[in-house]
């Protein structure tokens, strides 16, 4: 049964059987991605508008009652509002983004590129706009037992959506955290902490028709987890969220000779309100002009059928042709806009704020990129408990390489629950004696004036006296303080 609107009707449309349309979805998911037809029989756009209008006369079938054919073929040529259709399982397995009108060629026949296309979900609470802030949880999964080819580039990655995000989080309309250390307990940990209303996921995926979908995770020492579709929705299921991001290759995927739904219908059969998935993967170029989109989307109040279409126009100017890879599901009320602009923003968002140790330190200026391992190694240390785990770290190479920038933006990060930051610099140096002045005015700052108040003025102390000294004070006056 398809459902349309106020449209209704049995289709009898059974891909499974058709050898020539199973043949074209196999040789689909290398041209969603950039690449040509395997066979080499079409050009990509060629094979793009062969499966969508296979797709269309699939829909509009002529054993559909007449009257009904005709009116659906009208609201989809002439309708400017979301086009909302409910399919049988069977058929939600296709690819129906790439939905393309017979009497039209070329890219302006795919109904996808003209308006949002959304695969409703029937049933659903209602829901109202948030007031700002609408809060978002970044999860970027990039374990570090992952091949050097399939790493996610972490840093590019965040950088994309901070920089996408960065005027409304100044703005209070919109609260941004990240973790990019993606493991079951630092899920939860942020989930109760932070309480988002948009959970985004930016890492690899899969689907296995024994096992159904399926991310890939870490546990807490590093070694690699499948977390399944059902465990991830049980995760998310009590958690009032608005709305999932899966920047997951075959997230959208689903098989219909299994009771698995994937990770995309695990999440929707748990009460996820919307889920906006990929059927193959997204290039890095194209994943990050989504989500600076979609941010972009949201925040001027758009619903989100609106802002995946944003998404589906920005990529398709760009000439990606992976437009067609994302998938939306919603239930209507997951389709309205999720920020009540008419209420007033909120405070900008603290994660903008220096403060503590990183207050001290220099602002980290441009985009950082490339040092994933070593802020990793850097986030172990400083977020260890007193006593366990390293205590030093020594950040070594060639002038210019970043090793400032790197421990900046580790402590700028990682290091907030420290109280200040010591920085003793190497350049122009002639004697100790500016160190322990440096430190003086340091530890006096923090509350203990006593280092440059009587020990360095006293002449009778030797050299090694005041460092003893020095360090004696920087250990009881500042056990939680960075140097």
């Amino acid at each position: 049964m398809l459902t349309s609107g106020n449209v209704s009707y049995p289709i009898d449309f059974r891909p499974e059987t058709d050898v020539s349309m199973g043949d074209l979805l196999r040789r689909l998911p290398p041209v969603l991605v950039g690449g040509k037809d395997p066979s080499g029989q079409l050009e990509p756009l060629d094979l793009l508008f062969e499966i969508g209008t296979r797709l269309w006369q699939a829909l509009l079938t002529d054993t559909a009652p007449p009257e009904a054919r005709l009116e659906l073929v009208h609201e989809l040529r002439s309708g400017m509002t979301p086009v909302l259709l409910t399919f049988p399982h069977s058929l939600a397995i296709l690819p129906w983004e790439l939905l393309c009108d017979t009497e039209r060629s070329g890219s302006a026949g795919f109904l996808a590129r003209q308006r949002p296309l959304v695969r409703l979900v029937t049933g659903g609470s209602d829901l109202q706009p948030l007031a700002p802030p609408l809060r978002v949880l970044l999860l970027i999964s990039s374990p570090p037992w992952l091949d050097e080819r399939r790493r996610v580039d972490v840093e590019s990655e965040r950088a994309a959506v901070e920089n996408a995000t960065q005027a409304f989080r100044e703005a209070g309309l919109l609260h941004l955290l990240v973790e990019d250390i993606v493991t079951p307990r630092r899920v939860q940990q942020d989930l109760l902490r932070f309480k988002p209303h948009i959970v985004q996921y930016i890492g690899h995926g899969g689907y296995e028709d024994d096992q159904g979908g399926f991310l890939e995770w870490e546990d807490d020492q590093g070694k690699p987890i499948y977390l399944l579709d059902t465990d991830f929705a049980s995760m998310l299921r009590p958690r009032d969220l608005r709305a999932v991001l899966l920047h997951g290759c075959d997230t959208a995927m689903s098989s219909k000779g299994t009771n698995f739904r994937g990770v995309a219908g695990a999440l929707i059969d748990s009460g996820i309100p919307a889920v906006l998935a990929q059927q193959v993967s997204f290039t890095y170029e194209s994943s990050q002009r989504a989500s600076e989109m979609f941010y972009t989307a949201l925040t001027s109040a758009l619903g989100l059928a609106e802002a995946t279409f944003e998404v589906r126009q920005a990529l398709a100017q760009a000439e990606r042709p992976d437009w067609a890879v994302p998938t939306l599901q919603a239930t209507a009320s997951g389709l309205l806009p999720l920020l009540d602009l008419a209420t007033s923003p909120g405070l900008p968002d603290p994660a903008l704020q220096r403060h503590g140790a990183a207050s001290d330190l220099p602002a980290p200026t441009g985009i950082f990129v490339g040092r994933q391992r070593e802020l990793r190694t850097l986030r172990a240390m400083l977020e260890s408990p007193p006593g366990n785990g390293p205590v030093l770290a020594l950040i070594t190479g060639p002038g210019g390489v970043g090793k400032s920038t790197l421990a900046a933006q580790a402590v700028t990060r990682y290091g907030g629950r420290y109280r200040a930051t010591l920085t003793l610099r190497c350049a122009g140096y002639q004697a100790m004696d500016l160190f322990l002045q440096q430190i003086g005015e340091f530890l006096q700052r923090q509350g203990t004036p006593g280092l440059l108040a009587d020990i360095l003025p006293d002449a009778k102390l030797s050299v090694a006296t005041k460092i003893d000294a020095a360090i004696e004070m920087l250990n009881q006056t500042c056990a939680r303080v960075v140097c």
